[in-house]
């Protein structure tokens, strides 16, 4: 199984544990990682598809970051894409990848409120909620993959922020 795909596994592993009165580590580590799941998916994809040589591969998998996948995601919510993507993608984004990239940030959040909002608790079913979202994401990538659009997506969680410029 790919890093991705083990990391959900991991994510569930860890909402299950301690049946009774599970520990917000438990917890927090699961909302994390169902969020990293999904990034690392993403990234994956990404080299795969944009990127030839496995050397290559591993070098442009470390230059993707959190923040501006975020913003690219942002791009991917709107039914409407702008006009600079609608030139190369056209006029609409298909509700997969809108759920995508919805889900992208709901997670990041979730994550970022996990990780570091300390006064905040999590419940089980409040977890599982998130890795339900992330399981979801998986699907909805997996029906929207091979379409042109999801290139463009990609290669946006990369160079989105690059584009904007002049």
């Amino acid at each position: 199984m790919s890093l991705d795909g083990d990391l959900l596994d991991q994510a569930e592993r860890l909402a299950g544990m301690d049946p009774t009165r599970p520990k917000q580590a438990s917890l927090r580590r699961a909302i994390s990682t169902a969020y990293y799941a999904l990034f690392h998916l993403l990234i994956r994809e990404a080299c795969t598809q944009l990127v030839t040589g496995p050397e290559l591969r591993a070098l442009t998998a470390r230059a993707f970051d959190h923040k501006a996948m975020k913003h690219a995601c942002q791009e991917f919510t709107k039914q409407q894409l702008s006009p600079r993507l609608r030139a190369v993608a056209g006029a609409t984004t298909p509700p997969d990848l809108q759920h995508v990239a919805e889900t992208f940030i709901k997670l990041q959040q979730a994550r970022h409120e996990a990780d570091y909002n300390l006064d905040r608790s999590f419940s089980r079913a409040e977890t599982r909620r998130f890795l339900r979202q992330a399981r979801d994401g998986f699907e909805a990538w997996a029906r929207v993959r091979g379409q042109p659009v999801a290139q463009l997506f990609l290669a946006g969680l990369l160079l989105g922020e690059r584009w904007n410029r002049g």
